[in-house]
């Protein structure tokens, strides 16, 4: 697999994954988000109010979209985002930046026949790649971008039909895999 490393590709398959959510998951809130992460090398924390947050109950899965300096921002998280109190927690980010970098967790892969998928390099927030990928247990693949290879978890094709459940099933992985390291 070649990881795709041209930032008009990774706007247009953003655009695609960000589109296919919004198709997939049609129910509609405006939810309030306290965002913690790393921009440009400092801590940056964020309180988002009212954003747009897309939900299928018969998937059990709800996204959130927004730009923030240098990825866009993909947060997912598991349940009915209308039972939240007050802030969603965030199970999951597969952010993809506007300009290829390793550092920024999710990344599009395509394969030998063309099809493109998306993927996440296995660091969550205070948990090491190594303790990721040893625990983790759905699918994994070698990837090259122009100077190096190194691993992933395939998320899922990015125009299968069942690309929400696929990143549901992604989710409850990483929630599990959060579990551990608090145990461990």
């Amino acid at each position: 697999m070649q990881a795709v490393t041209d930032s008009s590709i990774l706007e247009q398959c953003q655009e695609a994954l960000r589109k296919r959510l919004l198709a997939l998951l049609p129910q509609l809130y405006k939810k309030d988000f306290i965002f913690q992460g790393k921009q440009n090398n400092a801590t940056d924390r964020r309180l988002f109010n009212n954003v747009p947050v897309h939900y299928a109950p018969d998937i059990g899965l709800w996204y959130a979209y927004n730009e923030l300096d240098a990825y866009h921002w993909n947060p997912f998280g598991l349940g009915d985002p209308a039972l939240a109190a007050r802030n969603l927690s965030i199970g999951l980010e597969i952010n993809i930046p506007y300009k290829y970098n390793r550092r920024v967790n999710g990344i599009f892969v395509e394969d030998a026949n063309g099809d493109i998928y998306l993927a996440h390099r296995g660091k969550l927030s205070g948990i090491k790649r190594a303790f990721f990928f040893d625990h983790y247990t759905g699918q994994k693949t070698a990837v090259h971008d122009c100077e190096r290879q190194f691993v992933v978890a395939l998320v899922t094709p990015l125009y299968d039909p069942a690309l929400a459940r696929n990143i549901k099933s992604f989710a409850n992985s990483v929630a599990g895999i959060k579990q551990l390291y608090k145990m461990a």
